[in-house]
């Protein structure tokens, strides 16, 4: 008996190891992958698809936990967001997407055609829309799997985030001394004469720095406390 448990033990911690380091390799793609505001970047591509098996491997982790130990609010919490985009896609019928605003204009040409008006979704963008509903596949992983790591799991996780955005500030601070011109910028279209990072723009840059403070400050008012 002591044996079987042993080995079941064994093969859980080896699964919650798996499932960390998944988790941790998928997050640094993220944070070396640019990111940009505007659609058909390659790097956004391969951060999408690369969602989808870590975000299959978390909803399989939680089916495999006992009820009491699923966090059903963050699954809920999923799905809301995903279902805001989602329900812009579904297809209404005519009398009810034309009394919409702003479908005066596409009703008036689609009756030029006489013909019936077909089913149209709420979104007057489905294409655009589309693009933000696959854009969630990504936090949203990283959500529910950071959520379904243990403590240790999710400390170790935060030091890599902190550990690649560190490497991330150095690079920003080279294309900076390098100027203009420094072979260290990976995209064409950024600020060509400040620190980006790994990232498209500054923008996206200075938002990793201040949730890397927030981490600092976490972590430094941790050890503050261990030390007292």
């Amino acid at each position: 008996g002591r044996t079987v448990l042993s080995v079941l033990q064994r093969a859980r911690f080896a699964q919650q190891g798996a499932f960390f380091y998944a988790t941790c390799g998928f997050t640094i793609v993220c944070l070396v992958m640019g990111g940009s505001t505007g659609p058909g970047f390659l790097s956004d591509t391969i951060v999408q698809l690369l969602a989808v098996p870590l975000l299959l491997a978390g909803l399989w982790r939680y089916s495999s936990l006992a009820p009491a130990k699923q966090p059903r609010w963050a699954l809920a919490f999923s799905l809301m967001i995903a279902a805001i985009p989602a329900v812009q896609l579904l297809p209404l019928p005519p009398f009810v997407w034309t009394s919409l605003p702003g479908r005066e204009p596409l009703a008036a040409s689609l009756a030029l055609l006489d013909g019936d008006l077909p089913w149209a979704p709420i979104s007057v963008s489905p294409r655009a829309t589309w693009l933000s509903l696959v854009s969630l596949l990504p936090p949203i992983a990283v959500f529910l799997a950071t959520v379904l790591l243990n403590y240790r799991h999710r400390r170790w996780l935060s030091l890599v985030f902190l550990a690649v955005g560190g490497v991330s500030v150095f690079l920003g601070l080279t294309q900076i001394a390098q100027g203009p011109t420094s072979p260290l910028r990976f995209f064409s279209y950024t600020n060509p004469t400040e620190a980006v990072g790994f990232f498209a723009n500054r923008n996206h840059f200075a938002a990793l720095l201040y949730i890397m403070t927030l981490f600092t400050a976490a972590w430094a008012s941790d050890l503050a406390m261990a030390a007292a």
